[in-house]
């Protein structure tokens, strides 16, 4: 299994991080896409920041869908470079029953209201979908 941690969430933590990850900057589309080729995991886990006040910090929340508010879509300008056609994301995240939705804001994060915001765990799940990766777990870490 393959483990991705946001620029964001690396940089707004002094937790404890999952071993052996990556650290990515989601918004540079091309690096993504040489990482996830060069690594072509069968399993990806994507870990990005969320703000819960109410939560302690390093609560971690099990992602089932995102809502993209980022303003972006990863795949605009590839999809003939890497050959896509229609990508399926319906159940895109491995989630369980207390996984939560989250709302990605991109450079908008923190800054407006959700329950489960995050950055850009979007951009990831999405462009590791389309290229193959079949199985893809998010998870929210609670950074205040």
């Amino acid at each position: 299994m393959m483990i991705i941690c946001t620029q964001q969430l690396v940089d707004s933590t002094t937790l404890d991080l999952p071993h052996d990850f990556i650290s990515v900057d989601p918004q540079n589309i091309p690096e993504l896409i040489v990482i996830l080729k060069e690594h072509h995991p069968s399993h990806l886990s994507i870990f990005d920041c969320t703000c819960r006040p109410s939560d302690a910090e390093g609560t971690q929340y099990s992602v089932g869908d995102h809502v993209n508010r980022t303003g972006t879509n990863p795949l605009i300008g590839y999809m003939a470079e890497l050959d896509l056609g229609f990508i399926d994301v319906t159940h895109l995240y491995e989630s369980s029953t207390d996984s939560v939705t989250t709302v990605c804001l991109g450079d908008s994060f923190p800054g407006q209201n959700f329950d489960y915001p995050s950055a850009f765990i979007s951009n990831i799940a999405l462009l590791a979908r389309a290229l193959g990766v079949a199985k893809i777990q998010g998870t929210l870490v609670n950074t205040l």
